[in-house]
């Protein structure tokens, strides 16, 4: 999917690449749904790729003056995805006037993807 307001912008992640605007996520990236709202067949998708257009900002991997376009594009998918208009606008002024901690990298550190290897203990 091409994000307009993202053409020509690319950032890679073991699970989200973004390529000239195209943004792609891997099948099992994992996501916690849309915050706040109960997850529903009209918010998922878009709270999946906001998601990871955010993960990419914290990661200092996409600059945070993109926040808006993220915030724009979940509107966009839920509306597509059969919001009501009202509730759509709604979500996105509460993402355009609360979201920017999450975008931030402080409040989520860089860090590995690890794996803990165990011994069997029985």
């Amino acid at each position: 999917m091409v994000v307009p307001g993202l053409e020509g912008v690319s950032a890679n992640h073991p699970y989200i690449k973004l390529e000239n605007g195209d943004l792609t996520v891997a099948k099992y990236y994992s996501w916690d749904g849309a915050s706040g709202v109960p997850d529903n067949p009209d918010n998922m998708r878009a709270s999946c790729l906001h998601d990871a257009l955010y993960q990419l900002m914290r990661l200092g991997l996409l600059d945070r003056k993109y926040k808006d376009v993220a915030d724009q594009l979940f509107r966009r998918i839920c509306l597509q995805d059969g919001m009501k208009k009202n509730w759509a606008d709604f979500m996105y002024d509460m993402l355009r006037d609360f979201g920017d901690g999450a975008t931030k990298p402080d409040k989520h550190p860089k860090g590995e993807i690890i794996e803990i290897k165990y011994k069997r203990l029985l």
